[in-house]
């Protein structure tokens, strides 16, 4: 529901969905989505394999534009700027364990 009214300030939360689904684990970095590509833009812990600039292009050998899709139908916002902005949020998001990121 929240998704379809176009709205930046709903919000749905649910124990359910956190723990088992979307996840409370978050990767160490931020990103953007820049020109068409989802680039890293910060690095919370120094690891010579993430740096700031880095294009992702697969997160466990999901293409990143099969895994922004698959998202997008859940993401609320207002405008594209907006929903691309929570998909990043949710990328970064997992069940703990390891993660296999592709840039």
């Amino acid at each position: 529901m929240t998704t379809r009214l176009n709205d930046s300030h709903t919000a749905t939360y649910s124990e359910e969905i956190n723990n088992n689904i979307i996840g409370l684990s978050y990767l160490p970095i931020s990103l953007k989505y820049v020109e068409n590509e989802t680039v890293i833009t910060r690095v919370f812990i120094q690891n010579s394999d993430i740096m700031v600039g880095n294009i992702i292009k697969s997160i466990n050998g999901i293409d990143i534009y099969v895994l922004r899709d698959s998202l997008r139908k859940y993401t609320r916002g207002s405008n594209d700027s907006r929903i691309n902005h929570y998909i990043n949020e949710r990328i970064l998001r997992g069940l703990y364990g390891d993660i296999e990121l592709n840039e």
